[in-house]
């Protein structure tokens, strides 16, 4: 895991109540790598990075743009 991805997941999702069970374990999807997804109605670039962050109770799964994240260490 990269220093950019391991300070947005201590920051803003270790600790945090997932929205569907209340449960506060959660684990990324991928081993932390960007998931391509592809937007059938995009006209231009239809792909989207993304991290997948699963919550280990009840297995939600909630996405965050990979490039924000990784721009989030620059600063």
């Amino acid at each position: 895991m990269d220093a950019a991805l391991r300070q947005f997941v201590d920051e803003h999702v270790r600790g945090g109540e997932c929205s569907v069970c209340g449960g506060t374990e959660w684990f990324l999807a991928n081993d932390g790598k960007p998931i391509s997804f592809l937007s059938f109605a995009a006209t231009h670039d239809p792909r989207v990075d993304v991290i997948g962050v699963c919550c280990g109770t009840c297995g939600y799964m909630r996405f965050h743009a990979a490039d924000i994240i990784g721009k989030s260490g620059d600063s």
